[in-house]
C-alpha cells in the first residue's frame, strides 16, 4: 500500500465539525495527524480501513467523506 499525503478526511459532529490530515497509510489502517482534538486526546490517532465491494471504507462513522489536491488519484489509499 502506497502512502499518499494529499488527502484531508472530513469529520461531522461538534458545532463545526473537524479536519485531519492523512499523515500515514497502512495495511489495514490510516493514521492522520490532527489540530484541537479535545482535552486530553491525542493529535495522532490511527483509523481503520478496509476494501469492500471495490471501494474503500474507513471505519470512523463521524467521517464524511475525504479533500484531495488534483492529483488524478481518487482514493487515498492506492
Amino acid at each position: 500500500m502506497k502512502r499518499n499525503l494529499l488527502f484531508l478526511l472530513v469529520f461531522g459532529g461538534g458545532r463545526h465539525g473537524h479536519v485531519a490530515i492523512i499523515s500515514d497509510v497502512r495495511e489495514g489502517e490510516i493514521e492522520i495527524i490532527q489540530q484541537n482534538p479535545g482535552k486530553f486526546k491525542n493529535s495522532r490517532i490511527n483509523i481503520p480501513i478496509s476494501f469492500q465491494d471495490g471501494s474503500w471504507r474507513v471505519e470512523n462513522r463521524r467521517i464524511l467523506g475525504w479533500l484531495r489536491k488534483d492529483d488524478g488519484n481518487d482514493s487515498p489509499f492506492e
